[in-house]
């Protein structure tokens, strides 16, 4: 375990960490930011959100550090995609027609787009959200070319949908990275891309060593960044294996869990 003097970036996961229960943003983490700020050290985003449904957030916070997205698959500040793993589909077209027909929502995401394959109920309700979605089929030079960051499979907590589609998936896990959040989704993206990897990436890109990065975060996709950081930490909400992987279990969920951890940590 580090001393709080050596972390210089503190990197947050978004979606049941960063935001409260209800996926809102509470203004009290914004002294502490501030305060960060103050002694020259780095905050940042880390999320499996795609850079459009980030960006909002990221402009609140006034966040200036490039952050991560897509599960690591982009790094990016303001409008500059700086670094991406983009993907192609072909090969996956099979298990994505299927897992429509099985009635999962399948949607993808290039760098500045996000698409459904068709209009489920789930795309229908998060119409009046920021989660809005283009109905689109892909042509099939699209299937072929089109340069895909992310795709996920909501199989709506459905335990009979999941074990059929995850029974195709496992055709691909040589080739594909994937994310399993048991009968409710599953993200793909390029081969070795991940938290860490984004990290890793991130850390490059600002001459920050990881073991002067402070991780924090909460559902499983984000093991492999508590792991690799320096000093790794899972709010009180997190998932039981994010809490085995991290070095710390805040006392508090969500962002009052945030903020305990910056507080001593950082």
């Amino acid at each position: 375990m580090k001393e709080r003097d050596t972390i210089e970036l503190v990197a947050v996961d978004l979606d049941g960490t960063l935001l409260d229960a209800t996926g809102e943003l509470p203004l009290s983490i914004l002294p502490v930011i501030e305060e960060l700020r103050s002694r020259e050290k780095h905050f940042t985003l880390v999320s499996g959100r795609p850079i459009i449904f980030m960006q909002h957030i990221a402009q609140a916070l006034a966040v200036e550090t490039a952050m991560i997205a897509f599960n690591g698959a982009a790094l990016f500040v303001g409008d500059e995609v700086i670094a991406s793993s983009p993907f192609c589909m072909a090969r996956l077209r099979p298990i994505l027609e299927e897992a429509d027909r099985l009635g999962a929502t399948v949607i993808y995401y290039t760098a500045w787009q996000a698409y459904a394959l068709r209009e489920t109920a789930w795309v229908e309700r998060n119409k009046s959200t920021i989660r809005r979605y283009t109905i689109a089929v892909p042509t099939e030079e699209e299937w072929r070319e089109l340069e895909i960051l992310k795709i996920a499979l909501l199989y709506h907590n459905d335990e009979q949908r999941q074990a059929a589609i995850d029974s195709l998936l496992e055709a691909v896990e040589d080739t594909f990275s994937l994310n399993r959040y048991d009968s409710r989704f599953c993200e793909i993206m390029a081969q070795g891309v991940d938290k860490a990897f984004g990290l890793r990436r991130l850390g490059d890109h600002l001459a920050i060593p990881l073991e002067r990065i402070l991780a924090i975060g909460d559902d499983v996709n984000d093991v492999t960044m508590l792991r690799e950081a320096g000093i790794g930490v899972a709010v009180s909400n997190a998932h039981d294996l994010v809490k085995a992987a991290a070095d710390h279990v805040t006392s508090a969920p969500n962002t009052d869990g945030v903020i305990e951890a910056i507080r001593l940590y950082s």
